[in-house]
């Protein structure tokens, strides 16, 4: 694709292409060996760098630098060589854990131990993430989903959502003068997992210990059967997040329930939530501990102590 033949950044501000910026940052830049910074593979991630070097010649056409001050870069980076992860790069070499198909919960020891031992599941409502005192990492409006897309989209998404779309005017052809925020008609329970091992987990969720889920499938079997006993009557998923580009989403897939920004990406979440019976509308749900039984015959504990 050639850029300059269709520039769809022209329309975002300078602080919105500020905040698009830092989260390619975050997604592409993980731990060498040695702790230092590296790149992730182009391969692997290439539509990611192909959108990330749009935003560097968007800078170059306008004559602005992405060095600047208005945004917090530091807030979804990789921190080098930390103390947790050079104990991480440790743990790994001692341990035969990282390996496909397993899910991994980062955590505290304490709560880890407990998880291992007796299953002790702490559940959440998806109101809970709005709160400001959590970390970069986990904050996110879980009960809604903004996006800004082509004309084209908006049209298929209020289509979808039996929606009346707005009286566009002539417009350039990539202006954007609208947000769509799909919104979920309730507030819902959420249990959060990664597909992945990443060093940066540790500093991320401030974490010292990882639950290492070597049988996922028999982790949401117990889980699901214990979360019934409480939740009667609601309804249970547990699915792999979507990322979504918010000037692309996909019209036919986009919620709240299972999609996220793309800046969360390189956390590969695999999600298990609780929908009310009927949908009904429930608001400030509390968060509550369900016990599923010792876990150790399907998971391994790993410490950084």
């Amino acid at each position: 694709m050639d850029y300059r033949k269709e520039r769809y950044l022209e329309f975002l501000s300078v602080k919105c292409l500020l905040e698009r910026m830092r989260d390619f940052f975050g997604n592409l830049v993980t731990h060498a060996a040695d702790g230092r910074l590296a790149p992730l593979g182009v391969i692997e991630h290439e539509s990611l760098w192909v959108a990330f070097t749009h935003v560097l010649e968007e800078f170059d056409l306008r004559g602005e630098s992405w060095r600047n001050p208005i945004t917090n870069f530091k807030e979804h980076l990789v921190v080098p060589r930390s103390e947790r992860v050079m104990k991480s790069l440790c743990l790994i070499k001692d341990k035969q854990f990282v390996k496909s198909g397993r899910h991994y919960k980062f955590g505290k020891h304490k709560h880890m131990r407990s998880l291992l031992e007796f299953g002790t599941v702490r559940i959440a409502p998806a109101s809970s993430f709005q709160d400001a005192g959590m970390g970069a990492a986990r904050r996110d409006t879980e009960l809604w989903i903004e996006t800004m897309p082509r004309l084209r989209d908006l049209n298929a998404l209020c289509a979808r959502d039996r929606l009346s779309p707005p009286e566009v005017s002539t417009l350039p052809e990539y202006s954007r003068p609208w947000k769509y925020i799909s919104v979920a008609k309730s507030d819902y329970y959420i249990h959060c997992l990664s597909k992945r091992y990443d060093h940066r987990f540790f500093d991320d969720f401030d974490a010292d210990a990882v639950l290492v889920i070597k049988d996922p499938g028999a982790f949401a079997r117990r889980l699901h059967q214990g979360v019934e006993l409480k939740l009667k009557g609601w309804k249970s998923t547990a699915i792999d997040v979507e990322y979504v580009d918010p000037l692309f989403p996909r019209t036919d897939t986009l919620n709240p329930f299972f999609c996220k920004h793309f800046r969360y990406f390189y956390q590969q979440e695999h999600r298990h939530f609780w929908i009310s019976p009927n949908n009904k509308t429930v608001s400030r749900l509390p968060a509550f501990l369900v016990d599923i039984g010792p876990l150790a015959d399907i998971c391994e504990l790993a410490t950084l102590t």
